[in-house]
């Protein structure tokens, strides 16, 4: 285990920068926000045949959860370490109060090491959405009208049904309507992020939105002085009720599309590109603020060593053989030595300063003399190191930057394609980049909601 660190890769890094997997999580926090009084009291249905064990992989992993009629149907075609395949001719017979739905009405493809979840005769303000093939993100009101966001499962066709009877109800923007056994279906909607449907319910109207996959990554709903807001931006997206912070590291560009239609003010240091342009029902700014550019100096004061022979611990009754032991302190006799200097200043104007670090070996450690500051057992992936907690005293830099090898022999896990490349010698130990990456941050106040007009033919 690492003395210092608590990443672990998790959805939200130690020094506050957010993963890509915190933006797939975020969709399903979303949709238990605004679709959980429909999923809490609905039912888990097993389907038949159904898995026999965790290792069978011979039935496609699929469930529902329903309420009477309505509720969603769940699959799961994606075991991490393991090649999933398509599932041809997929069609899921829900029966449920004496009625039997198709869904969806047609047998499609499920993508290999895919996951997605459907609605099913879900209600829209009295008229049902018998199903749809996109999977449901969130709800948000502006006005009277109702904003429903899907988004596209990539490699499955996008379809809404409708019951017939509600042909005066609808209003298609982008798909083809069609009839069929009792359905309205809208076949072919194109991802984007304008209004594709519209239901005009019993007290307003519901209008549906389907985005990208990459959109739904980069939605982000916040509550700013009490009004619901969404912004589309690939930035980190921060709030504190009063106003919009965004965040992001080695691009001084801020790109944000905004809903409801806004007039947003920007730090003084911020300069906009423009006037907003409208993309759908949301409108873009871009801004500018000062670039920076941080070059630190980096001084090798020691060579790598030879690896230390691999410690390993007791056999558990659950492994197939011993795992390897955190490294003794001794060891580091043998970790090469860089020696980090970052100019003084180098945080002005900044939100923080990451190092990124990318190496090949055990574990690498960053000190400030002989304080331990933070350390990462290497994974593969680019270890980054936020600065600002660790440059309030003059006295943090320069910093000491320790690699150690990795004997081959160590028992340890990798995912695919991040294993290090071990030399001739039987060991892996290089420092192949340091890089000082500048996070950017630009503050939005948002006035009062622009009317926005929808109107679809």
């Amino acid at each position: 285990m690492p003395v210092k660190s608590y990443d672990f890769q998790a959805p939200l890094g130690e020094f506050g920068e957010m993963k890509a997997q915190l933006r797939k999580l975020k969709l399903i926090h979303y949709f238990l926000r605004d679709f959980g009084a429909e999923l809490a009291p609905a039912a888990a249905i097993q389907p038949q045949p159904h898995p026999a064990s965790p290792q069978d992989i011979s039935v496609l992993r699929a469930s529902a959860r329903l309420d009477g009629e309505s509720g969603f149907v769940f699959v799961n075609n994606y075991i991490r370490e393991r090649q999933m395949p398509e599932w041809p001719g997929t069609q899921f017979e829900l029966r449920a109060s004496g009625k039997t739905i198709l869904v969806p009405a047609s047998p499609f493809t499920v993508p290999a090491n895919s996951f997605f979840h459907w609605p099913v005769n879900m209600e829209c303000d009295g008229i049902n959405l018998e199903y749809a093939t996109a999977q449901p993100i969130l709800k948000t009101r502006n006005g009277k009208n109702t904003y429903a966001f899907f988004f596209a499962i990539p490699g499955i066709p996008k379809e809404f049904a409708f019951p017939a009877e509600s042909r005066r109800a609808l209003l298609v923007a982008r798909g083809t309507l069609t009839e069929q056994d009792g359905l309205l279906r809208i076949q072919g909607v194109a991802p984007g992020r304008d209004v594709a449907i519209t239901v005009h319910g019993k007290s307003g109207d519901m209008h549906f939105v389907l985005l990208s996959a990459e959109d739904a990554d980069n939605l982000w709903s916040v509550t700013i002085d009490g009004v619901d807001r969404l912004a589309l931006t690939s930035a980190q997206v921060f709030t504190d009720g009063k106003q919009l912070t965004l965040r992001q590291i080695g691009n001084s560009t801020f790109d944000a599309a905004l809903f409801p239609a806004t007039r947003p003010a920007a730090s003084k240091e911020a300069v906009l590109q423009g006037p907003g342009k409208l993309q759908g029902i949301f409108e873009q700014f871009v801004w500018r603020t000062p670039e920076r550019k941080v070059l630190p100096e980096i001084v090798q004061i020691r060579p790598i060593g030879k690896a230390p022979l691999p410690l390993l611990g007791p056999k558990a009754s659950f492994r197939q053989s011993a795992v390897a032991m955190t490294p003794k302190e001794s060891s580091f006799a043998q970790a090469g030595e860089w020696q980090i200097t970052i100019p003084l200043d180098a945080l002005d104007g900044l939100s923080d300063l990451f190092l990124a670090i990318r190496y090949q070996g055990d574990e690498a450690r960053l000190l400030s003399g002989n304080r331990l500051l933070t350390d990462n057992f290497y994974n593969g992936a680019t270890w980054r190191i936020g600065l600002k907690r660790f440059m309030s005293a003059p006295t943090t830099s320069p910093f000491l930057l320790q690699l150690l090898p990795l004997d081959e022999k160590a028992r340890i896990f990798f995912e695919p394609g991040s294993a290090p490349d071990f030399g001739k010698d039987g060991q892996a130990g290089s420092l192949e980049s340091i890089e000082a990456l500048p996070e950017y941050k630009l503050n939005l106040s948002l006035p009062g909601a622009v009317s926005l007009a929808v109107s679809a033919k």
